[in-house]
């Protein structure tokens, strides 16, 4: 049996329900305004949820940019939210000083309880060391 793309798709689907949660929906069964290249309604509380502690308003010219194809103002609008991101991170960093940081930035850096270290070694297949 061969490997195949469908396979993959399904393997790759699996992996993101089972081990990281997501939920699937098959395309056409999800309900949306299809002359908009965006869902808008995922694509909000995305943004928030990302966001949390940005005004309502960048949040807003952000959305209002991607729905437009102005290239210009949706990088605008990105360094808008960037600019608002390096703000608070700045204000936060100077509440809780640098220790906070630090501890943050190892607290990413430990692997989670399911995580396996292993050791692989490349095997080649018989067939084409034979040139089969």
């Amino acid at each position: 049996m061969s490997f195949t793309e469908s396979h993959y798709e399904n393997a790759v689907l699996q992996l993101f329900q089972e081990q990281l949660g997501y939920n699937y929906l098959y395309g056409p069964d999800v309900e949306r305004d299809y002359h908009s290249p965006l869902y808008e309604d995922a694509l909000l509380s995305a943004l928030r949820r990302i966001n949390r502690d940005l005004p309502e308003e960048a949040i807003a010219e952000a959305k209002q940019a991607l729905e437009g194809s102005d290239m210009d103002a949706i990088k605008a609008a990105t360094e808008k939210m960037q600019q608002a991101g390096y703000k608070l991170a700045e204000v936060v960093y100077s509440t809780q000083g640098p220790d906070a940081a630090s501890q943050a930035a190892a607290a990413e850096s430990t692997p989670a309880d399911d995580t396996i270290e292993a050791d692989y070694e490349v095997v080649e297949d018989d067939d084409k060391k034979e040139g089969k």
